[in-house]
């Protein structure tokens, strides 16, 4: 008998700690968003439903300096508000896949040791995770998108692996006191460049892997160029020549180039391509680079759109070992022809914006072209292959939906013909203000 009390005993005082049990512990507002816990629980199994209400989101501040040590989120919960959890003593949370967006510093200063990011979670936003000095190990599915500027600053992560659906990443999202090793897919579209191992990712053709941070990056100068040589081969970064026609070394310091990236500007928040404002004349990109990063031969200024400024390159060949064309590589410039070569898979936001274009070909290794990428030319022919994805971006501002040949939803417009076409591959040509299927 006394055994049999002292296990009822014992369970009573483990579900007293185990979950907030009484809905009296929740305040939930009409829409079902739990806007503050009043319970004196530490380890917290949230209920889905509480009075009738189904949760749909956790509030700004809801637990918020709450002493919770251990928290599951229901399924159904699809936003975690700012400062939801912010300066409390968690070492566990389970977020469940119903989850889109995690809010500015919702669960900074706590003691997390791992987390893991589920594919629901499109947007993890600045300083999510700041200040969980004991996290080690980061786990970010397939389906996350974007990941803010100290997401997972003052960590001192050790293992991070991010998915293929990065689309951006900012700068200082992750602590890199700790070198950390990351774990990367392949074909990540987003830049991440104040992490080293970026560099030596893009060299190895943005291949899955594990990249190391403690690796050491050298930055050398040789035959009028700066540049990284990792393992995988060089990435230049800078060009100190003053010809305007040019030749890109297929080697350089006996090492092979293997990508055309930039410096980032970290006082000024911008970036120069390696060739940007050059006024090149000509240039010959040879075979065996795989990656031309963002603003690499833009004319783009960021004072002035004065078109004096710009590239004067009339026409560039993109070998076949290029995949990757990145954010306004060949922007604000005087092209009127471009041959993309069959290897590019991804052609960045803006990427050819803003030249004289009247006709181009796209190979039929591209898989996704972004917002404004062909924008501001004179296109009349388009060859494309089969199920391209192309972007779009709705501004709020003016109401406009922008797509990556002009505005997504314009009637005469070729981002909504070739969707309505069911994204059929071939010859799109531009007459009598219409687009027809050749």
């Amino acid at each position: 008998m006394k055994k049999t009390l002292t296990a009822v005993l014992l369970l009573m005082a483990l579900c007293g700690t185990a979950f907030a049990q009484n809905a009296s512990d929740f305040t939930v507002d009409a829409n079902g968003v739990i806007t503050k816990y009043t319970g004196f629980d530490t380890v917290v199994l949230i209920p889905a439903t509480i009075g009738g209400k189904r949760i749909t989101a956790i509030g700004e501040e809801a637990f918020r300096k709450a002493d919770i040590t251990s928290v599951t989120i229901p399924q159904g919960v699809t936003s975690i508000g700012k400062a939801a959890f912010l300066d409390n003593k968690l070492t566990i949370v389970t977020i469940p896949n119903s989850v889109t967006s995690i809010g500015e510093s919702a669960f900074a200063n706590n003691r997390l040791a791992r987390v893991t990011i589920p594919g629901s979670v499109k947007t993890i936003q600045r300083n999510a995770f700041r200040g969980n000095t004991s996290l080690v190990t980061i786990d970010i599915s397939e389906g996350v998108e974007n990941i803010y500027s100290g997401a997972f600053a003052d960590t001192k992560c050790v293992n991070v692996s991010l998915p293929s659906t990065l689309s951006s990443i900012y700068g200082d999202a992750f602590d890199k006191s700790g070198n950390p090793a990351f774990a990367l897919a392949a074909n990540i579209k987003a830049d991440f460049d104040s992490i080293p191992a970026f560099y030596s990712y893009i060299a190895n053709d943005r291949k899955a892997g594990t990249y190391y941070s403690n690796l050491p990056l050298t930055r050398k100068k040789a035959d009028d160029y700066e540049y990284y040589e990792t393992r995988y081969g060089a990435v230049l970064i800078k060009y100190t020549g003053d010809s305007t026609r040019v030749r890109v070394p297929a080697t350089i310091g006996g090492v092979a180039v293997k990508a055309l990236y930039g410096t980032p500007d970290i006082l000024e928040y911008s970036f120069d391509g390696i060739f940007r404002l050059k006024r090149l004349a000509a240039v010959q990109i040879p075979e065996g680079i795989t990656y031309i990063g963002k603003y690499t031969f833009t004319g783009l200024d960021k004072y002035t759109s004065d078109r004096n400024l710009r590239s004067e390159l009339a026409n560039i060949t993109i070998p076949d070992s290029v995949t990757y064309i990145g954010e306004r590589a060949f922007s604000c410039g005087n092209l009127t022809t471009v041959t993309i070569g069959t290897g590019v898979m991804y052609i960045g936001y803006g990427a050819f914006e803003d030249n004289l274009l009247t006709s181009v070909t796209i190979g039929t290794g591209v898989t996704y072209i972004g917002v404004s990428a062909f924008s501001s030319n004179r296109l009349t022919s388009i060859t494309i292959g089969n199920n391209v994805e192309l972007d779009s971006l709705y501004s709020s501002s003016n109401r406009t939906t922008y797509g990556a040949f002009g505005y997504a939803n314009a009637t005469n417009g070729f981002d909504k013909f070739y969707n309505d076409n069911k994204k059929a591959a071939g010859t799109y040509t531009y007459a009598n203000d219409s687009w027809r299927k050749q």
